[in-house]
C-alpha cells in the first residue's frame, strides 16, 4: 500500500512540473478617425467649424449591421467592453490624445477574435471608406503570446503604435 501511495505522490509531483498555461487579459483596440478638410486642414467633425459634416447621415456597416453615428455617453473605463459601433466625440479609450479634438471611434475590437474583418463607413454623401481590421493573438496560452494587429483603409496599410488605438486621418 505504501508503494502505491509513493507512486501516486511521485506521479502528481512530476506532472505538476510541466509548463503551465497562461491566461492573459489583452487590451481591446478601436479605430479613431479624424476627418479634415483637404484645403484648410480644419476638423470636419467639429460642430464649431463651418461646413462640418455632422448633418450628413454617417453610418458604419459592420457584420451586415448598420450603426448610425452616435455621441459618446457615460462610458466605462473597464477593459472588458462590448463593440459600441460608430461614436462621435472626443476619444475616450486608453492611449487616446484628448488634445486632438473630435473624431469618430469604431470599436473596440475584441483582441484574439478579429481576423481580416471588413467594415465600411458610408459618409451619407454617396462616398464610402472601406476598412479591414485584424486584432488577433497567436500562442495565447503561452508565456510569450504574439499580438497581431493590422488595419487597411481602402486597401492601404495603416501603422499603429503599440498599446494605442489606430489613428486614421482622412481628408475630404
Amino acid at each position: 500500500m505504501k508503494k502505491l501511495f509513493y507512486w501516486i505522490f511521485l506521479f502528481l509531483a512530476l506532472s505538476a512540473c510541466k509548463e503551465e498555461d497562461y491566461i492573459w487579459d489583452f487590451e481591446n483596440y478601436s479605430v479613431e478617425i479624424e476627418v479634415r478638410d483637404a484645403e484648410s486642414g480644419v476638423n470636419l467633425l467639429d460642430p464649431e467649424v463651418e461646413g462640418n459634416i455632422l448633418d450628413q447621415e454617417i453610418v458604419l456597416i459592420y457584420k451586415r449591421e448598420k450603426y448610425p453615428m452616435a455621441s459618446w455617453g457615460d462610458e466605462s473605463r473597464a477593459n472588458i467592453s462590448p463593440f459600441r459601433g460608430l461614436l462621435w466625440g472626443f476619444p475616450h479609450f486608453y492611449g487616446s490624445d484628448p488634445e486632438r479634438g473630435y473624431c469618430l471611434t469604431v470599436g473596440p475590437f475584441d483582441t484574439g477574435y478579429v481576423v481580416n474583418v471588413p467594415f465600411t463607413i458610408d459618409w451619407g454623401d454617396g462616398t464610402k471608406t472601406e476598412f479591414v481590421v485584424t486584432s488577433d493573438v497567436k500562442n495565447a496560452s503561452s508565456k510569450n503570446p504574439t499580438i497581431i494587429r493590422a488595419l487597411t483603409v481602402n486597401g492601404l496599410p495603416i501603422g499603429c503604435e503599440e498599446g494605442r488605438n489606430w489613428l486614421v486621418i482622412l481628408t475630404r
